[in-house]
């Protein structure tokens, strides 16, 4: 029952004619001279995994990229007993493009989560994290769409 709803699907998908929003015609945008990256290693490195941005230092003709990552977790409420009840989550992307040490785009990309503490500090943490990747996730599409889009 599985393959068969599996193969219908396919079908009906390259029938369709389903396109990526990121085609190939666009890729030559996500090649950079020099990819910079401060900040939180962990975001930048998912950014540039979630987005395939490429890195070739032999074209100097190409421009350079950099990252600049951070995120934050605030305590938004707390409860009588001084107990963290609820938390929002901020994670902050700005990307610069530059040649010749020239900035010819940059942008800031944000995105907030508001949610409410978990029984255990274990609960907590997964969640967190689950977000953030989440939020990283929805930056990674903003920033393909800012670098593909003139």
């Amino acid at each position: 029952m599985i393959r068969k709803f599996l193969v219908i699907f396919l079908l009906i998908v390259s029938a369709c004619g389903y396109q990526p929003i990121y085609l190939n015609q666009n890729s030559e945008k996500l090649i950079f001279n020099k990819i910079s990256q401060k900040g939180d290693n962990d975001i930048n490195r998912k950014i540039l995994n979630y987005t395939s941005l490429k890195e070739d230092k032999l074209n100097k003709s190409l421009n350079e990229l950099l990252l600049f990552s951070n995120f934050d977790v605030q305590e938004t409420v707390k409860s009588l007993e001084n107990k963290s009840i609820s938390f929002r989550i901020n994670v902050i992307s700005k990307i610069s493009i530059t040649k010749n040490e020239k900035i010819l785009k940059s942008k800031v990309f944000s995105k907030s989560f508001n949610f409410d503490s978990k029984e255990s500090r274990y609960e907590l943490i997964e969640y967190q994290n689950k977000i953030k990747d989440q939020l990283i996730n929805k930056i990674s599409d903003d920033i393909v769409l800012f670098l593909i889009t003139e």
